[in-house]
């Protein structure tokens, strides 16, 4: 049989072969009739329910009965393996986060203690010594400041931290310096000075609670 130079009908590439032969390879021709086929099958589904007179469309049927026994048809490509890989994964994510979130929270709770350590060593410090006005001011500065930053600990909202304890001491100690720097500015015959004395069952609770 005569060849001549054709063009592919898929690919359009230029070939020879026999005169009847009109796909230059095994590829293009099943890929030729795969495409004729799924052509034929759209058209076909396109007309079937028009063709249909209504007495030959099919009987609808009603949905099962709440007491009725339902089976759910598992996917093919459902893995129970796989599903059991993600939720095990999503669970030593979560415990990942929640070990990394606390290790947040502990470096947190260390620095904002310095706060605390600066604030009750200076009251400790202090304690039964004549002290100027402007001193006991800046001492009652410093304990302000260290409350509002000792405000950052990360255990605060638990009922029986010790953290909740200790921020009621910084609160006390910023009182103390504001009461003698107060009775100091009235007593100006001895210089504007004055003291403050702790009790001992709080100067106690002070040491063990300066322990971090």
């Amino acid at each position: 049989m005569p060849t001549s130079e054709k063009q592919c009908a898929v690919c359009e590439t230029w070939f020879s072969g026999r005169a009847d032969k009109i796909y230059c390879s095994v590829a293009c021709r099943v890929w030729a009739h795969r495409h004729q086929q799924e052509q034929q099958n759209e058209e076909a589904s396109l007309f079937t329910d028009i063709d249909l007179l209504p007495w030959q469309m099919p009987i609808p049927v009603s949905p099962p009965s709440s007491t009725a026994l339902t089976v759910v048809a598992r996917d093919e490509d459902d893995d129970p393996e796989e599903d059991d890989f993600h939720t095990k994964w999503r669970k030593q994510q979560a415990l990942r986060d929640a070990q990394e979130q606390q290790r947040k929270d502990q470096a947190l709770a260390r620095e904002v203690h310095r706060y605390y350590m600066k604030a009750i060593e200076a009251l400790l410090h202090w304690e039964g010594q004549h002290l100027k006005a402007d001193q006991l001011s800046q001492l009652w500065a410093m304990a302000i400041d260290c409350l509002e930053d000792y405000k950052e600990h990360p255990y605060l909202g638990q009922p029986n931290s010790i953290a909740r304890q200790r921020i009621n001491d910084l609160r006390d100690a910023a009182k103390v310096f504001a009461d003698t720097m107060q009775e100091a500015r009235t007593k100006w015959l001895t210089g504007h000075m004055g003291r403050y004395e702790l009790t001992k069952k709080w100067k106690k609770q002070l040491y063990d609670r300066l322990l971090e």
